[in-house]
């Protein structure tokens, strides 16, 4: 029989899964929109660039939730820089997402 401690079965689900899988970039993203739905803007922030920094192929709809994020906590120069940051790093035939076009080289938003 499996035997639980009480302080591990009180944690919350994603902070428990983030413990045994800590480079999961679905587990960071889910801690990320919770923080961000909390008003916790520079936690979820941080946990989106880990994501991001995680991610093999940095998913452009991950980039948007960042980019999202930041203009939420009001961050609106760091917002583009984001896209910029993804749109250079992929391959040219990747590049025109419609989603991350409007935010492509914007000064600020």
């Amino acid at each position: 029989m499996l035997r639980l401690e009480p302080a591990a079965i009180s944690r919350h689900p994603i902070e428990r899964a983030i413990e045994l899988e800590p480079d999961d970039v679905a587990h960071l993203r889910a801690r990320a929109e919770l923080a961000s739905w909390a008003g916790d803007y520079e936690a979820a922030e941080d946990e989106y660039a880990t994501a991001l920094a995680l991610s093999d192929n940095q998913p452009s709809d991950l980039v948007l939730d960042l980019v999202e994020t930041r203009l939420q906590h009001g961050n609106n120069e760091a917002a583009p820089k984001a896209v910029n940051a993804h749109v250079t790093h992929r391959p040219s035939s990747e590049q025109d997402d419609p989603q991350l076009l409007p935010y492509t080289n914007a000064p600020h938003l």
